[in-house]
């Protein structure tokens, strides 16, 4: 009795130890990049729900590994001792999820991943995917099907739907409005941010897309509703550029940098002849998909 318990809690260790701690949570959350050690069952199968659509598993070790759908299946000989694997999107580098799995005296495991950030069980990686998809369509078509997967609820092909980051464009409107950020669908050349979008007056609102156009935007809509009670709510999507969404870059502080070491050319830039701004795109197209009550604003600011 005192070693079948022993095998449920997991209290008995193999004669290989690790030296590290193993955690035996059966959701765990990860970061790209970043090493986390499970304790699996050895000489045992064990399931890896991971957040991957078509996971990829990288690995020198003897482990015996089969994957089906988000599904990795992996199966340890407990005398081998721990085995380190990296699990990514096939086709894709990032993110990438970096395992260690220590095996033990312990029963059969299933472990579900989740990606920091994410929204959901299963992460559309955005990358070569979506831009394939965006590039095989005329770009005024490509903005279009975005707007309408969006407010169906659907996730464009390749996009990575996560939640809103530090350095992500906060939407405004010029309106008597409250403007919640609550998602965000990653592509390759399109940013868009899901919001929230509350009528604040004490009077029936309708809703003027217009309002919400500041620098980045490539189209905003709102649905299912466009005239808004008072404290009533509906969705708002606004395009970005994908630049707009880009991490920061760092900058060295000049005051910790030696005079002597310099970041940029001395001799003053080169005139460069302004590119001329592109022309306002139309996605009325939008509404009428969707029916909506009006066409849907999509000029640049």
């Amino acid at each position: 009795m005192v070693a079948l318990k022993q095998v449920d809690t997991g209290e008995k260790r193999s004669k290989r130890s690790s030296g590290v701690k193993a955690t035996g949570s059966n959701v765990v959350k990860v970061e790209s990049g970043r090493n986390v050690t499970l304790t699996v069952a050895g000489d045992q199968l064990n399931r890896v729900v991971t957040p991957f659509t078509n996971p990829l598993v990288h690995t020198v070790s003897k482990a015996k590994i089969n994957v089906d759908g988000s599904v990795v299946y992996v199966s340890l000989a407990q005398e081998d001792g721990p085995s380190t694997m990296f699990i990514t999107e096939t086709g894709e580098s990032d993110p990438s999820i970096s395992l260690t799995l220590v095996p033990q005296a312990v029963a059969p495991r299933e472990v579900r991943l989740t990606l920091a950030g994410g929204v959901g069980s299963v992460v559309s990686v955005s990358g070569s995917k979506s831009a394939k998809w965006e590039k095989s369509l005329p770009y005024t078509e490509a903005l279009e099907k975005v707007m309408v997967g969006t407010a169906r609820g659907e996730v464009p092909p390749g996009y990575n739907l996560r939640n809103l980051a530090s350095h992500d464009p906060s939407p405004r409107c010029r309106m008597a409005v409250r403007v919640e950020p609550r998602q965000v669908l990653e592509g390759h050349n399109f940013l868009v941010v899901v919001s929230r979008l509350t009528n604040i007056s004490s009077q029936q609102l309708m809703v003027d897309e217009s309002t919400c156009y500041q620098e980045g935007v490539r189209a905003v809509a709102v649905w299912p509703q466009v005239s808004l009670a008072p404290r009533q709510s509906t969705e708002l999507y606004v395009v970005y550029q994908r630049e707009m969404g880009q991490k920061p870059g760092k900058r060295p502080n000049v005051l910790q940098q030696r005079s002597a070491e310099p970041i940029c050319d001395s001799e003053p830039p080169k005139k460069v002849r302004p590119q001329s701004r592109p022309e306002p795109i139309a996605v009325s197209a939008v509404s009428e998909v969707l029916q909506t009550p009006r066409p849907v604003s999509a000029e640049l600011p």
